[in-house]
C-alpha cells in the first residue's frame, strides 16, 4: 500500500461534553455536543482552533465522516477508519473504497432505555451497517460530492431524454 494511503486526514476528539473532529489543514474543528439535540441538526458548530494540541480527549485517526445514522439510542456518527484509493478523477482527485466504518454514539445523556428485543435489534442494526462493508461498495471522494454528483449525472440525463 502507497505511504499515501495510509495516512488519516481528520482527527476525532473524544471528550465528555463534545465530539471535536480536527481538519487536518485548516485551524478549523466541527464540535458536536453529546447531551444530545433530538432533531437532525445535532447542534453543530464550526469553531476556530489556534492550537490542536490543546484539545484534550481520546483521539482517533480517520479518513471520513460518512454520515450519521439514527438508531434505536440515537444518532451515531459513522466514521471510515480504512480506506483505500479505488480511481483518480478530474484534476487527479482521489475516489476512495471504503474498508471499515465504525459507528459512535453521539450523546452520552439521557439515552433511551431499551428492551431486551430492542437491544438486540440495535446490535444486529450496527452489525448491518459495518459488517462486510466491501461487499458493499461504498466510495467517497475528499474534493467533490460524489453522490450528489451522481445523482445530478443520472438526472440531466433523465430530463434529456425525456425532452427527446
Amino acid at each position: 500500500m502507497p505511504p499515501a494511503d495510509k495516512k488519516k486526514h481528520y482527527e476525532l476528539v473524544v471528550q465528555d461534553d463534545f465530539l471535536v473532529v480536527l481538519h487536518p489543514a485548516h485551524p478549523l474543528s466541527l464540535q458536536i455536543p453529546r447531551a444530545g439535540a433530538g432533531d437532525a441538526s445535532l447542534g453543530l458548530s464550526v469553531e476556530h482552533v489556534e492550537d490542536a494540541q490543546h484539545v484534550h480527549g481520546r483521539r482517533m485517526a480517520f479518513d471520513a465522516i460518512y454520515g450519521v445514522f439514527w438508531l434505536l439510542r440515537g444518532p451515531y456518527l459513522a466514521l471510515v477508519t480504512q480506506s483505500k484509493l479505488a480511481a483518480r478523477g478530474v484534476g487527479d482527485a482521489e475516489i476512495r473504497a471504503v474498508h471499515t466504518l465504525e459507528l459512535l454514539l453521539i450523546p452520552t445523556q439521557n439515552l433511551p432505555t431499551l428492551t431486551p428485543q430492542q437491544e438486540q435489534d440495535e446490535r444486529t442494526y450496527i452489525d448491518m451497517i459495518t459488517r462486510d462493508i466491501a461487499a458493499q461498495k461504498l466510495h467517497f471522494a475528499r474534493d467533490f460530492d460524489l453522490t450528489h454528483t451522481l445523482q445530478r449525472t443520472s438526472t440531466a440525463a433523465l430530463a434529456a431524454s425525456l425532452r427527446n
